[in-house]
């Protein structure tokens, strides 16, 4: 069968989910899910709509695997963040700018799917966009080369299959890990709290912590063959930096470098704290590295994890296009010290939790490099 009776491409349904909420059984998958890593998973609860029944004829709900292709971007060089879907049991549709591909072999779905994702065959298609302040690509042309391009025999997919199915499952297993210990660290943290009394001392979240705002890398270009990759809110949203990240001179000094195990703290526009793990790094403005001399790396994350929602709130009443927070806002949130025995007590249960999560997302680096090589070796 040729590859063009066996693929088939749906249309995004261009509705806002906002549309639809609270409906059980239907789920809808939208443009910024792409950027979510949710490849290779199942679809979260979070993409649950409503009233698809009176607004989405059923012809338009999928019921298989599907690669969920972005066919808008505002810049050429972001574009390519491919998404496997993997079906759950639960139907669901492709909402605003997220054009489904579906095939009737999942293996050879799959297939495509590592194909699309290797950087060579990424650059290629970005070769296909049209456009000039909002950039597009037809679903005629997607099509186009994925005919012209896509020749490999049953067995050389398997192969490769195998192959990347392989790392990403190890890759997938460890941040499943990763997740489950920075549930466990936030409860051991709510069980500490829980044991507050008159004698913990309480401080502000620049007392225990050190709050050092990046710098506008646009500022510090490299000035030779040395250099080190910028992190902004979308490297630290997915985790790491790319091709595309911003490079910066190596002589910025250490005190906006950040490393593995590092706390930072997005204070403006997306507002989230993660622990870092994408290796050495340029830190840019509006961004904070939490660092501490008096307190370990996890109570610091904690405290500051601890009133992100007020923060986020506050963010939200600016009435500016990015909302942000201000230093007062740090020194006006409370953090309490307890007596040292307790102190103790938690650091030797949490520390190592903490340490494990950095080892675990050290590991998934390592093996998504691993996996970059492969894409380079099989695709070029």
């Amino acid at each position: 069968m040729k590859l063009q009776e066996k693929i088939q491409f749906h249309k995004p349904i261009t509705t806002s989910r906002e549309f639809f909420k609270d409906n059980v059984g239907v789920k809808c998958v939208h443009y910024g899910d792409i950027y979510k890593n949710y490849s290779g998973k199942t679809i979260p609860s979070s993409c649950i709509i409503n009233n698809f029944a009176n607004e989405v004829s059923s012809d338009k709900l999928l019921y298989c695997d599907s690669i969920i292709v972005p066919d808008v971007t505002e810049t050429v060089s972001d574009w390519g963040h491919f998404t496997y879907i993997k079906y759950d049991g639960t139907p669901y549709i492709n909402g605003t700018h997220a054009v489904a591909l579906t095939c009737e072999s999942e293996d050879e779905l799959k297939y495509i799917f590592r194909y699309l994702s290797s950087n060579h065959n990424c650059k290629r298609l970005q070769t296909l966009l049209n456009g000039s302040t909002v950039f597009q690509i037809s679903i005629k042309d997607f099509g186009r080369f994925l005919l012209e391009n896509y020749h490999e025999s049953q067995d050389e997919q398997s192969h490769i299959v195998d192959i990347l199915g392989t790392l990403d499952d190890k890759i997938e297993n460890n941040s499943k890990k990763a997740e489950e210990y920075e549930k466990m660290i936030e409860l051991y943290f709510e069980q500490l709290l829980s044991e507050k009394t008159n004698e913990w001392n309480e401080q502000s979240l620049l007392d225990i912590a050190e709050y050092t705002n990046g710098l506008a890398m646009q500022k510090f270009r490299p000035r030779g063959i040395d250099y080190i990759p910028v992190v902004k809110i979308k490297e630290l949203s997915q985790g790491r930096t790319d091709s595309n990240s911003e490079q910066a001179d190596v002589a910025i000094g250490n005190k906006f470098i950040i490393d593995d195990g590092d706390i930072v703290f997005a204070w403006s526009g997306t507002l989230m704290v993660k622990i870092w793990c994408g290796g050495k790094a340029g830190l840019n403005q509006h961004l904070f590295k939490v660092t501490s001399e008096k307190h370990p790396k996890w109570f610091v994350y904690l405290w500051t994890k601890h009133h992100l929602i007020k923060f986020q709130n506050i963010a939200k009443g600016k009435a500016v296009t990015m909302g942000h927070i201000k230093r007062d806002d740090l020194a006006k949130s409370s953090a309490f010290i307890p007596p040292s025995n307790t102190f103790a007590q938690y650091d030797r249960i949490i520390a190592p939790i903490y340490e494990r999560i950095v080892i675990l997302q050290q590991e998934n680096r390592k093996l998504m490099s691993l996996k970059s090589r492969y894409l380079q070796r099989f695709f070029g």
